[in-house]
């Protein structure tokens, strides 16, 4: 079963200091998503970055103040898990790392049927990629020392959602 790591929004206009959106658990898990993208390496598995990118003038800021806008370096992966050459980009312009990206056909063409996924926030882009993801049939799991929240109640949320209605693997 080929597997796939998918590091969701570690960007830095979620992580640095002053950030528009600073998700102040990032700095935390960064060194366990690290470990996961080494481990992903050691067993060729694929790491796939799944990153906000808007646009200037974006619909999201209407709900979030302005972040990851195309071309800034608020919408670079953090330094500290910097990409290989070998490594996919994909950005969103949303929650769901799966909505109108190339996600789906780039792992359906790479005969991938397995996802981890790590990153930023759990009860947004994490919760909406893995839904979406389980919907068209991937085996998902979803290591819980490798995902930010806002908060505990919305980790909470996100959890229960992981683990009641999209059956999902928390390891």
């Amino acid at each position: 079963m080929a597997k796939a790591l998918l590091v969701i929004d570690m960007l830095n206009d979620f992580t640095l200091d002053g950030a528009p959106l600073k998700v102040a658990e990032n700095r935390k898990i960064i060194p366990n998503i690290q470990k996961r993208i080494d481990d992903a390496r050691n067993e060729n598995n694929i790491i796939i970055y799944i990153c906000d990118s808007h646009s200037k003038n974006d619909r999201e800021f209407k709900i979030w103040p302005e972040h990851c806008v195309e071309g800034t370096k608020g919408a670079q992966i953090v330094n500290e898990l910097s990409p290989k050459e070998q490594d996919l980009i994909i950005k969103k312009t949303t929650y769901d790392g799966f909505y109108n990206t190339p996600l789906d056909s780039v792992l359906k063409n790479m005969g991938i049927s397995k996802l981890t996924i790590t990153g930023c926030v759990s009860h947004i882009c994490i919760l909406h990629t893995a839904s979406s993801a389980v919907l068209r049939g991937y085996n998902v799991s979803i290591p819980l020392d490798s995902i930010a929240s806002l908060d505990e109640n919305s980790r909470n949320c996100a959890i229960d959602q992981f683990k009641n209605v999209l059956n999902i693997k928390l390891i």
